[in-house]
Order: structure tokens, then C-alpha cells, then sequence
């Protein structure tokens, strides 16, 4: 689940991480990916990483399980968000962080990063709350891996965007994991910088006139639901949840 390759093309632009394979089963993502080589993505293994078996995935990226230092991915997050039906693992798209153990375990990889909404940490799992954390936190603790866990907002890092994750950084050599200081604020302190905006972020570029992608049905009735000036917390809750997935 490389995505459009975020996660992928900020750990390549540190200069320090060498990225040898993306999953992803999204045509367009894919497509996306394949157009980022001068980004450091090379091999794009277009499939459900439900149906990939690791030696195989190995083999694509003509790489042992040794020569893997790290693992990262974001698992699709609907099935976790709090503004969702919040089905967890009963949800085919929440399953899937299963796979993201999986690849862990065989690849034993010396250290691994997963992203993906704040949600995860609340989520139920045979009905203790927070329990799908617990799964994972003791799945890779009995991998040998130390976890840290940090939530954090894009909006503090420079994004033009309030977008708040958690992330888990897991190691098997046991050090203690360090995040970096907010770098952007609402009311800056000393180094800090003012949140960006979306002006700031598309001030000056130019940009080609070409077509854009159509709402589906079912997202326009949801779209006529919302006045001018609302957002989706306009549209009654049930409807919220379900316009969430």
C-alpha cells in the first residue's frame, strides 16, 4: 500500500534510504509511482498484497531478506478513522494491516515504520477498547521489535494541511525511537514558523489546464448536502459515517 509513494519519496529525499520495491494495487497509484523514478522509485509490484506471497515479492526486487534494513507502508485507514463505521478488522480494507505484520515477520527487516489515523489507537477488537493497537504493539514485541508510537500533525511539519497520524516506528535492535520537534505553529516559538497555507504551497507554480476527475453518484448527493461555505460535519452524523466509509 505505497500509494501514490509519499511515504516512499519523503524517505528517499533524505538521501539516506534507498527505496527497491512499492505495492501497490491501485492502477493509477501505480501509474503515479512509475512516473517517479527520478524520485528514487524503482520497482512497482502492481497487486493486493493480501494475494503476495513474500519470497516472491523478494524475488521482483532482486533482494534477500538480509539486504532489507526497513519496512514502511500506511494501511488503508477507513476502517480505523473515527468519522467511519469503525469495523476494524471485520472491515477487508482494515484487514490488511495484518499483511503489514506479515511482511514484517518474514522479512525481519531491522527497522520498520507504519502510518495511519489516530483512530487505530481508540479502535476496538473483541471488545476491548484499544484493542487492535494491543494486537499489533504484542505481534511485533514478540518479533523482538522495541515500537515507539507518536501522533502527529502534518500542519506542524510544514504541510499546508491539518492532518493528524499516528506512527510506529519499530526497531530490533532496541533503541529508543525520537521525533522531531514541530517545526510550524499557529503562534511560533523561537526557530518556529507560521502554518503554511495552500497559497504558500502553489504560489508561483504553474500549472497545466487539463481535465479533472468526476464525482461518482453517490459522492455528488452527499456533495449537494453541504451549503456554501460548510463542510462535511454539515450533513447529518449517520450520513457523515457513511459518506466516511
Amino acid at each position: 500500500y505505497s500509494g501514490s509513494g509519499g511515504l516512499d519519496i519523503g524517505l528517499s529525499n533524505t538521501g539516506a534510504i534507498e527505496i527497491v520495491g512499492c505495492v501497490e494495487w491501485d492502477s493509477d497509484a501505480c501509474e503515479t509511482l512509475r512516473r517517479s523514478v527520478d524520485k528514487g522509485i524503482t520497482t512497482v509490484i502492481e497487486a493486493d498484497i493480501k494475494e503476495l506471497d513474500v519470497p516472491d515479492v523478494l524475488e521482483s526486487i532482486g533482494r534477500s531478506s538480509e539486504e532489507i534494513d526497513l519496512i514502511v507502508g500506511g494501511p488503508p485507514c477507513q476502517a480505523f478513522s473515527v468519522f467511519g463505521k469503525r469495523r476494524g478488522l471485520d472491515d477487508p480494507r482494515g484487514n490488511v494491516i495484518l499483511d503489514f505484520v506479515r511482511f514484517v515477520e518474514e522479512i525481519h527487516p531491522k527497522a520498520f515504520v507504519m502510518e495511519n489515523v489516530r483512530g487505530l489507537l481508540s479502535m476496538k477488537h473483541e471488545g476491548e477498547k484499544g484493542g487492535i493497537y494491543h494486537l499489533l504493539i504484542d505481534a511485533f514485541n514478540r518479533l523482538g521489535y522495541r515500537v515507539d508510537v507518536f501522533v502527529v500533525n502534518s500542519v506542524n511539519y510544514g504541510a499546508p494541511q491539518i492532518r493528524e497520524r499516528v506512527i510506529f516506528i519499530g526497531n530490533r535492535l532496541q533503541l529508543v525511537a525520537d521525533f522531531p520537534e514541530p517545526t510550524h505553529s499557529d503562534k511560533p516559538m523561537g526557530d518556529q514558523q507560521r502554518f503554511a497555507t495552500l497559497g504558500d504551497a502553489i504560489k508561483g507554480k504553474k500549472f497545466r489546464d487539463q481535465g479533472i476527475m468526476d464525482f461518482s453518484p453517490r459522492k455528488k448527493g452527499y456533495l449537494e448536502m453541504i451549503p456554501e461555505g460548510g463542510n462535511w460535519r454539515s450533513m447529518p452524523e449517520e450520513i457523515q459515517k457513511e459518506s466516511m466509509g
